[in-house]
């Protein structure tokens, strides 16, 4: 009976399965049908030279700067491009094109797979060797798996692996501009009134002294 039970449940849970891998597919597989290339090399900024030399980038992934780390010999950025080179330097792979049209290097954004089916762009975030881009480089236009990236980007940062770790990515948060301390404004304040009340005696002082006395003036009325 038991068996029973768990066969039915099963057979209740796999058009659930089916429909989510269906809905992880649409988030790529809405810009076009997959393309096997071959690829022939990966340059130093991340971008993906294909046979017939056409080049390409991963959409939706931002690299890290170009800077030294602190965990590796390697910088930030080359860490992130020796992994792409490390899972599908100088081998077949499947593209599909992210947009219908080119950055201003003339470079196709797109959604790289392994052969095996490994999805780049994504486990390059997963990995935190990168972040995630919300929208296509020079547009307005929301990439379709941002949603997946953005995942992907907070289960790393959490973790704290890669480039969380060494400090080559960095975090949402936005250092707040310190308020100056009461005790280190007081004294500056006090400083400004005592020289301004010393300023107005000194210039008392001036007046009384260059105004002639009342004997002054009338010893000149009486003298002929």
């Amino acid at each position: 009976m038991r068996i029973a039970f768990k066969i039915f449940a099963a057979a209740l849970l796999l058009p659930a399965v089916c429909l989510a891998q269906s809905a992880q597919k649409a988030c790529y597989e809405a810009s076009g049908s997959k393309r096997l290339r071959q690829v022939v090399s990966v340059e130093d900024d991340g971008t993906i030279v294909l046979d017939g030399n056409e080049r390409a980038f991963l959409a939706g992934v931002e690299f890290p700067e170009d800077k030294s780390n602190e965990m590796t010999t390697l910088s930030c950025l080359g860490e992130a491009v020796n992994y792409i080179r490390a899972r599908i330097g100088q081998r077949s792979v499947f593209i599909i094109p992210a947009a219908s049209g080119r950055d201003i290097n003339y470079r196709l954004p797109a959604y790289v797979f392994e052969s095996e089916g490994g999805f780049i762009n994504l486990e390059l975030i997963r990995y935190g060797f990168a972040t995630a881009e919300k929208v296509r480089p020079g547009t307005t236009t929301a990439i379709l798996c941002s949603k997946d990236f953005l995942e992907a980007q907070k289960g790393a940062k959490k973790k704290k692996i890669a480039g969380w770790k060494s400090g080559c990515l960095k975090g949402d948060a936005v250092a707040k501009p310190k308020k100056p301390k009461k005790d280190e404004t007081a004294p500056a304040v006090a400083t400004v009134v005592t020289q301004v009340k010393v300023k107005k005696t000194k210039t008392k002082k001036k007046a009384k002294t260059d105004s002639p006395s009342r004997d002054a003036v009338a010893t000149a009325a009486a003298s002929p």
